[in-house]
């Protein structure tokens, strides 16, 4: 007899309204689309756009686990089909590597209640009526019958219908023939949660362990013993003395680390009084003398090989996945959903996406992470996990108890992920070994990056300007005060930041800002201090004054500008191609001395010591002139492209001619850099000089330019 199975309501998810209508039969996911047939044999396509977007990929995922986990199986490529049966219902799950529009789902109704009777079937012309009693012989008589058809056709009621006339006294049989993976058949089968729990139950009863408890760690990896609750849900019951004795199918289903599987089997459970076997390893630490017991120890190391390879092997797949540019993220980042078409696209959630747009701008403005972080929560926006959990969507965090507290972090996230600007960016992180599964962050040179692979939400220029401004990142003030100018003014002579202070008795018109060499030493840099009110006047009015010139003589502008950035350009490319064919030429001296060396070392000429303390000193200066030479590169690549900036500048300007005051994020977007000199006291009236540097052309001598264009 067939065990019945089944799924809580929840595990049903968006399928779960229709297999409670009535007038529903079949439901069929294709990997893309919803299909529902009736029972009028109606087929037709569910358009309900939320239903839609539960059918995402973690939920599609979900459900196939716990289709496979109730026979016992694993949906795998080579076993890539799975049936199971409830009461009322017969389910299908087909592995997406043999479907092309992805994993695919069948769910047919097949309510216990016989629907048609032998008078039933003459009422409805089911059958005609003198071949019914032909039917009814042939099943008596025990003869072979084929039901063969289309899903839907009636296959499963015909059977039903001629079971009636079995008669009482005969025994029926059922038997289904399911499909097997040949090679690793048996393995998989005995490795499956259920047919653990019914060989380990079935020990139990024949050899008298009363009150059999288990701990299940199901979809945790056996090498990593401290995030398994299961397993750590035994170790506690172990130290509470509430465990005499621990069985598991074999040694691997303790764990797959040679090192910690030996140290509970040899010293934990053995220091709690606690028996261990191992039902097919033969292992019983009651019998320590045992061959088997002696070999235990072998038997852990192949099963952490085994672990180490099965890693080993994965994680090549997934590199030549990233190496293609094929996502190896699942959670798609805030701000974009699947396309339901196609689930390999990303698509904008522009509800998500307005928010996100909103965070970048607040930072263009002067905000900073966690003064973001406050005014999302007082506007009650919900957090990222809180908005996809609303949405149905499955993230790797639990749900907040307050679905609008945004954390600092979470803007520092968002703020510097290149997702947002339409790239790929694979290997952010790493892991040491199989063993130690914490995150670490990987340098971006280790990084791969694809860009234009989905629609950006950010444009490049703010993006970029964005992370400038994080570099340039300062502290709040104790007073909870801010300057859009923080980060920006620097001092003329030592080249270092002005702190922006102010104190809460300060009126606005006496906020400053001062040298932080100066404050911190006022031997290595005299007082260079200005006025916030003085300062924004100041670069307020240049920067008027260039919008103004630009929007009236754009071309003179552009042709003034190309010529001095182009000059600038030369001289300076000059300097660091020089500096670059000096660094080249010493790395190439320094290998034609590292083969000296070493001849020298075997030839018995210079010692070992000597040789590693040279080595040592050649290889270090070698690792910083190549660092030099990357660096150099990069600069004289920006000085390459001076003419785009240009450009790109002249395009920013465009957008302020209008400008009437000056805004934050008009001053990130057009001024790179400001530089204060010292006050100069000489003439008994205090004068000081500021020089803006903007960004992307430097600086912009607008008094030179006017008298150049009206000349």
């Amino acid at each position: 007899m067939r065990e019945q199975l089944s799924l809580s309501d929840i595990q049903y998810g968006p399928f779960l309204p229709f297999l409670r209508k009535k007038d529903v039969t079949d439901i069929d996911y294709n990997g893309r689309e919803l299909w529902i047939r009736d029972i009028h044999n109606i087929r037709h396509k569910v358009t309900d756009e939320q239903i839609r977007q539960h059918l995402n990929e973690e939920f599609i995922q979900s459900f196939a686990t716990n289709v496979a986990n109730l026979v016992g199986k694993n949906l795998t490529p080579t076993d890539n089909v799975i049936e199971a049966e409830t009461e009322e219902l017969r389910i299908t799950v087909i592995h997406e590597s043999v479907a092309s529009t992805g994993t695919c789902i069948c769910i047919r109704k097949t309510p216990p209640v016989q629907r048609i009777t032998p008078k039933k079937a003459l009422e409805e012309h089911y059958c005609e009526e003198k071949v019914l009693p032909l039917l009814a012989n042939c099943v008596k008589a025990k003869l072979n019958m084929v039901f063969c058809g289309e899903p839907g056709v009636g296959k499963t009621e015909c059977a039903k219908f001629l079971t009636a006339f079995i008669p009482p006294e005969q025994k029926v049989i059922t038997v289904e023939d399911t499909k097997e993976d040949k090679k690793n058949s048996k393995e998989d089968l005995s490795n499956s949660i259920q047919n653990q729990k019914s060989i380990l139950l079935q020990y139990a009863r024949d050899h008298r362990f009363p009150h059999p408890t288990f701990f299940i760690d199901d979809g945790y990896s056996g090498v990593d013993f401290a995030n398994r609750p299961g397993f750590q849900k035994m170790l506690a019951e172990i130290e509470a003395g509430n465990v005499g004795t621990v069985i598991t199918k074999d040694l691997s289903r303790l764990g797959r680390n040679s090192s910690l599987t030996g140290l509970y089997i040899n010293y934990t459970f053995p220091q709690n009084d606690v028996r261990y076997i191992a039902i097919n390893d033969h292992f019983d630490s009651i019998n320590p003398n045992s061959t088997d017991s002696d070999i235990a120890g072998i038997k852990n190391w192949f099963n952490e090989f085994f672990a180490k390879d099965t890693s080993r092997k994965i994680r090549a797949v997934q590199k030549a996945k990233g190496e293609r540019g094929e996502r190896l993220t699942v959670h798609v980042p805030y701000g974009y959903r699947k396309d339901p078409e196609d689930k390999t696209k990303w698509i904008i959630d522009e509800e998500a996406a307005q928010v996100v747009k909103k965070i970048f701008t607040l930072c263009m403005n002067g905000r900073g992470p966690s003064q973001i972080a406050e005014q999302l929560e007082r506007e009650k926006i919900l957090t990222p996990t809180a908005y996809k959990t609303k949405q149905g969507v499955k993230t790797p965090h639990t749900e907040p108890e307050n679905p609008y507290r945004w954390h600092e972090s979470t803007i520092v996230n968002i703020l510097e992920r290149k997702e947002y600007i339409g790239a790929t960016v694979n290997f952010k992180t790493y892991t040491n070994s199989i063993w130690d599964k914490k995150q670490r962050e990987n340098p971006e040179e280790n990084q791969k990056i694809f860009y234009n692979t989905h629609p950006a939400i950010i444009k490049q220029e703010v993006f970029d300007k964005v992370q400038e401004i994080r570099q340039q990142r300062h502290r709040r003030t104790a007073t909870g005060k801010s300057s859009p100018f923080s980060g920006l003014v620097f001092c003329a002579d030592c080249r270092q930041k002005l702190y922006y202070s102010t104190t809460n008795y300060f009126e606005k018109r006496q906020d400053f800002f001062i040298c932080s060499t100066h404050r911190a030493n006022k031997d290595k840099c005299s007082g260079h201090y200005i006025r916030a009110v003085v300062l924004e006047d100041v670069v307020w009015k240049h920067m008027k004054e260039v919008i103004s010139f630009v929007s009236q003589y754009e071309a003179h502008f552009r042709v003034e500008m190309e010529q001095k950035l182009r000059l600038q350009s030369e001289e300076t490319i000059k300097v660091y191609k020089k500096r670059l064919a000096q660094a080249e030429k010493r790395i190439g001296e320094l290998d034609r001395l590292f083969i000296k060396i070493y001849e020298d070392n075997a030839k018995g000429n210079l010692s070992d010591e000597r040789f590693a303390m040279m080595s040592k000193t050649y290889e270090d200066e070698q690792a910083q002139l190549k660092v030099e030479i990357v660096n150099l590169q990069k600069e004289v690549e920006v000085q390459e492209r001076q003419i785009e900036n240009l450009e790109q500048f002249i395009q920013r300007v465009r957008r302020y001619t209008t400008l009437t005051e000056l805004t934050p994020y008009a001053l990130r977007e057009l001024v790179k850099a400001v530089y204060v000199e010292a006050p100069d006291k000489s003439s008994g009236k205090r004068k000081q000089k500021v020089h803006i540097e903007y960004d992307l052309v430097g600086y912009i001598p607008v008094d030179e330019l006017i008298k150049a264009e009206q000349a």
